[in-house]
């Protein structure tokens, strides 16, 4: 979409210069150099406004894509035991519990939705636990205080 609207705003500074060469062209001939003036510098304003507007879709266009890869920075991850793991070894350091719940929410994982909430919850309960995957791998995190951390990190990684 954004494209198509890029392609109509050339097209439109496209004719708009066309008419600047035409007029030039049309102009010589004629004595009226005020006039030739006015025309020229009102055309080459609608050029310029049909560049910023070029430029503009350009810039927002960009910060959609930059939106969108924040937003959906976790969508690929199944398990919830997946996407805690993935968040904690991104960040290489502890967090609480809701840190995790919402930096996952955030990021996209399962849609963002309190489903994807409640998902992450009971991960983090199962694990914790030693119940996740009938218990094979309950160091996969491991919770000191109110940080949670990967079961392999030492003790002074959770006294930030």
């Amino acid at each position: 979409m954004v494209s198509d609207i890029r392609t109509d705003l050339r097209i439109k500074r496209d004719s708009l210069t066309r008419q600047l060469a035409e007029l030039a062209l049309s102009e010589r001939a004629s004595t009226n150099l005020d006039r030739f003036k006015s025309q020229t510098n009102h055309l080459l304003d609608q050029i310029a406004q049909a560049n910023a507007a070029i430029e503009g879709t350009y810039l927002h266009a960009v910060q959609q894509s930059e939106h969108a890869e924040t937003t959906q920075k976790y969508t690929h991850l199944g398990r919830p035991i997946e996407a805690i793991t993935y968040l904690l070894d991104e960040y290489g350091m502890p967090m609480t519990r809701e840190e995790i719940i919402q930096r996952l929410c955030d990021g996209g994982y399962r849609g963002g939705a309190s489903f994807a909430r409640l998902l992450i919850v009971r991960g983090l309960d199962n694990f914790l636990t030693g119940t996740g995957s009938k218990g094979k791998n309950k160091d996969m995190i491991r919770q000191v205080g109110d940080l949670i951390g990967r079961g392999t990190w030492d003790d002074e990684r959770f006294k930030q």
